[in-house]
């Protein structure tokens, strides 16, 4: 899955998160591909991307 994709889908299961919705398999899942695409692609994950 490319980077955009995967913020795009963190994304909306972060607002489900922050709509009061428990932290789910999901959410974790992507939250770790982002923080290692985003360290493939830049060298660093973003704090403001990758929250908790």
């Amino acid at each position: 899955m490319n980077i955009e994709k995967l913020r795009e889908e963190f994304r909306k299961e972060m607002d489900k998160v922050k709509n009061g919705g428990e932290i789910t398999e999901k959410f974790e899942q992507l939250r770790k591909e982002l923080g290692d695409s985003e360290i493939k692609e830049y060298g660093q994950a973003s704090k403001e991307e990758i929250p908790f």
